[in-house]
């Protein structure tokens, strides 16, 4: 299987399990509980696996990106890895100051490595998911500060936006 083809079934996986504890889980508000919640009680299991999923799309796109010989693509590799990192991190400590801590990581190198692969492409959707990811991001952290705008909505609009993202970034041989 190669790194594109693994990282779309991962990322794909990522999504189906989120999408499918919102059904699960109906007692939690989406519009206000961060997705890590859903880590922790029932069906917690299915969100580390799915935290596990996302860490294992973006680990190999950085694989397939840090072939490349362009400074800009390993910058996209070792910012995927970061991210990988952080997401891993998050499946294996659902909560508290280190969940946290790999998520801060974790969030911004994202939005690094698709302005860097956008860059790499020279894509304007590329460049397009990447600046809407970087705005979500600034959403998310205004809301987290000011409860500015529900803070689940914030979150849910970043990954979404992020994961297409990578999905683009993985759509074709880097």
């Amino acid at each position: 299987m190669s790194v594109n083809r693994l990282s779309r079934a991962a990322l794909v996986a990522f999504l189906l399990a989120v999408a499918a504890l919102h059904i699960l889980r109906p007692e939690m508000d989406p519009a206000r509980r961060y997705l890590s919640e859903y880590a922790i009680g029932r069906w917690g299991l299915l969100m580390t696996a799915a935290f596990f999923c996302v860490a294992v799309g973006a680990g190999a796109l950085a694989v397939g990106w840090g072939r490349r010989r362009d400074p800009l693509a390993r910058v996209a590799a070792a910012a995927l890895l970061l991210y990988a990192g952080g997401m891993a991190l998050a499946g294996i400590v659902p909560e508290g100051p280190l969940h946290n801590g790999g998520a801060l990581a974790a969030f911004p190198a994202v939005v690094v490595a698709l302005f860097a692969v956008a860059g790499v492409r020279r894509s304007l959707l590329g460049a397009l998911l990447a600046l809407a990811a970087a705005v979500a991001l600034a959403v998310l952290v205004d809301a987290a500060a000011t409860g500015s705008v529900p803070i689940g909505l914030a979150q849910r609009a970043f990954v979404l936006l992020h994961v297409a993202g990578l999905l683009a970034a993985g759509s074709e041989r880097p």
